[in-house]
């Protein structure tokens, strides 16, 4: 009885439905659903925006009201998705690149020899097994491709970027980024809860969720 409304980013559009009749059988009410027409603060400085996933929508537009800006998250899932905003909140674009976990289920699934193993901590980057290769390859090479693309980012915007990791990967990778940066494990839910407040207010004021680092 203490749940108020629900929110919902999604980027599997055969979930859609389900989703919102579950949540209206549960509360009675619609979700407020995120989209690219949402009030997000942002300004999509891209092709196709309305192809732009949810998800990184969300967490660009928490990063643009809460971090100095020109910023570049990070967000390490099933995919390694790069989002880069400028100043005034204007969402520049970004990469996308295999996520850890996916590219040794790729590498497994391709390879005859290689085995199948699961991500773990790494403390060097020279393996001493054909494991402990894989896992520095993935990790390791997760965190210096980060180190890599936010480079390139800085050397074409002509200045340096204030860099946020997240997603379920950047546990590990992220002990091995040079690149300063924050870590914020809960990214995406705080853009959800700003923007629920965003996109439920009559007055349209922002409001914060906390503050970069």
């Amino acid at each position: 009885e203490r749940i108020q409304g629900a929110v919902v980013s999604s980027v599997v559009p055969c979930l859609n439905d389900p989703i919102r009749t579950c949540i209206r059988a549960v509360l009675g009410k619609e979700p407020v659903w995120i989209t690219v027409q949402s009030r997000t603060g942002l300004t999509m400085a891209v092709d196709y925006p309305e192809k732009v996933g949810v998800d990184r929508i969300v967490d660009a537009a928490w990063v643009a009201a809460n971090c100095p800006l020109p910023a570049v998250t990070v967000d390490m899932g099933t995919a390694t998705t790069f989002n880069v905003i400028g100043e005034g909140g204007v969402f520049l674009g970004g990469a996308i690149s295999v996520g850890m976990a996916t590219g040794l289920k790729a590498l497994v699934a391709k390879t005859a020899q290689l085995p199948p193993l699961r991500l773990d901590a790494v403390d060097t980057v020279i393996g001493k097994n054909t494991e402990a290769c894989m896992e520095s390859g993935a990790v390791i090479g997760g965190a210096a491709m980060i180190d890599g693309l936010v480079a390139r980012v800085e050397r074409e915007l002509g200045r340096p970027v204030t860099l946020v990791l997240t997603g379920g990967m950047a546990r590990y990778a992220e002990p091995h980024v040079l690149h300063p940066h924050t870590y914020e494990p809960h990214l995406l839910a705080k853009g959800l809860l700003m923007l629920y407040e965003w996109n439920t207010e009559e007055s349209g004021t922002c409001i914060s969720t906390g503050a970069c680092g």
